[in-house]
């Protein structure tokens, strides 16, 4: 996988384009020089991602994407009311997986292996 970044990467600056994406890592806490981010909010978003990685690996795709030294931006999540947060997670599901919901919820069921990997064989 790595190598396919760095080639995508040598192929951006090649054609001249002014930025290539790693996409999002949601969640991710990153140092800013000028951070001016609320203790609430971080402990909000330590809270989240503590108990959202049962179905997804933030800091894990987090620490893979820091190794090709990306520049990280901002990015917020507006919304009209708290009664909207259902429809905006289940679109934010949808767009995150394949699968959809269904296969997060598959995660939650005991023995569940992710897709693609065998069980280990006793």
């Amino acid at each position: 996988m790595e190598l396919l970044v760095v080639r995508s990467i040598e192929e951006a600056k090649r054609r001249g384009d002014a930025m290539l994406s790693l996409s999002l890592s949601a969640l991710a806490e990153v140092e800013h020089e000028d951070d001016t981010g609320s203790e609430e909010f971080t402990r909000e978003r330590a809270f989240l991602r503590r108990h959202l990685a049962r179905f997804y690996d933030f800091e894990g795709l987090f620490r893979w994407k820091s190794k090709f030294d990306p520049h990280f931006e901002d990015r917020w999540l507006i919304y009209p009311s708290p009664l909207a947060l259902p429809r905006v997670a289940f679109a934010l599901v949808r767009a995150q997986r394949p699968g959809g919901l269904a296969s997060y919820l598959d995660a939650l069921r005991p023995n569940s292996m992710p897709e693609g990997r065998p069980a280990a064989v006793k």
